[in-house]
């Protein structure tokens, strides 16, 4: 069975995955800006686009299922630095942007205390016993080797 905080950041990372899918909705021409400098036709940024967040999106649910599923500690690791790569990006926004009301800034800053959120379960005790056994949603205790 997995423990409360591996479940608890499963349900506030999937809700960090969704708002930024409502995010990417709502500041889709600001993102498609950022890609008119390629120098290739519009429909092709946007396709461009949609690959990356695509990809984006893939990579997200590889690391919930690693993390929350199989408990893999190099994942934990990997989604740390994504979350220090997000404060990075939210700094840079704010600064580019200086407009705090922006309503793609509002949607970001949620979005990154939802992962800050979500980094600090996977430091909580339960959850460092679970990232540190070899065990997978199967186990019913964490504490010992399936």
């Amino acid at each position: 069975m997995r423990p409360k905080s591996i479940v608890q950041f499963e349900r506030v990372y999937l809700a960090s995955m969704a708002l930024s899918a409502i995010g990417l909705a709502v500041g889709w021409d600001k993102y498609v800006e950022e890609f008119a400098g390629l120098r290739v036709a519009r429909g092709i940024q946007q396709g461009i686009l949609i690959g990356a967040v695509a990809i984006g999106f893939l990579i997200e649910f590889a690391l919930l299922y690693y993390i929350a599923r199989r408990a893999n500690a190099q994942a934990k690791k990997i989604f740390l630095i994504f979350t220090a790569f997000a404060f990075w990006y939210f700094l840079k926004d704010l600064i580019n942007t200086g407009d705090w009301l922006s309503r793609v800034l509002i949607v970001d800053a949620i979005i990154f205390v939802l992962n800050l959120f979500a980094a600090w379960l996977l430091f909580r005790p339960d959850a460092k016993a679970w990232l540190g056994s070899k065990h997978t949603e199967s186990s019913t205790d964490p504490h010992t080797s399936a």
